[in-house]
Formats: structure tokens, C-alpha cells, sequence
């Protein structure tokens, strides 16, 4: 199942759990353009639905697998894994 979430402004997360990956789409849409950019990661299978966490800088998706929880920072069009602990607040 594909997790679609809607940040604003013509910006678009889009998170699908394929296996032991975690795909995640950023789609940013503008007048007369559009930006797109995709990752996958090692996260293992979910275990709940993703959550979201806003910061100063962008967004936290906080994945639940039986593993333990991972965490992957989006700003723009870049995401990478983050180590949980620098968490603070929620969306």
C-alpha cells in the first residue's frame, strides 16, 4: 500500500514498503514545472504505517519494522537515513 502524503504548497511524499525496501517519491509541482526525486532504502518490512514528523529543515518519516524504528530525513529532493535520538517535536 502506498502512503501519500501532502505537505503543501505542490509538495507530495509518497511512501510504499516493496519487500524489505522503503521507497519514497518527493513530488514538488510549480507553475510549469515539476520536480521529482526517489530513494530506497534498507528498512526492512513494516510493521505500522509511517509517520511524519515536521522540522525546521524538512521532514522526518519514522518507520515502524520489527527490526526497530528507522528514520529518513527529506529536504527537497534529498533523503537519507538519520539516527532517531536528534528528534524533537512532531508534526
Amino acid at each position: 500500500m502506498v502512503y501519500v502524503c501532502d505537505l503543501g504548497s505542490g509538495h507530495n511524499v509518497y511512501l510504499d514498503n516493496q519487500g524489505m525496501q522503503t521507497v519514497i517519491t518527493s513530488v514538488s509541482s510549480g507553475p510549469g514545472q515539476q520536480q521529482q526525486a526517489s530513494s530506497s532504502l534498507q528498512t526492512g518490512a513494516w510493521t505500522a504505517p509511517p509517520q511524519l514528523f515536521r522540522t525546521p529543515t524538512g521532514v522526518v518519516v519514522k518507520i515502524f519494522t520489527a527490526q526497530g524504528d528507522r528514520f529518513i530525513q527529506i529536504q527537497g529532493s534529498t533523503m537519507h537515513a538519520i539516527d532517531g535520538a536528534i528528534m524533537v517535536g512532531s508534526a
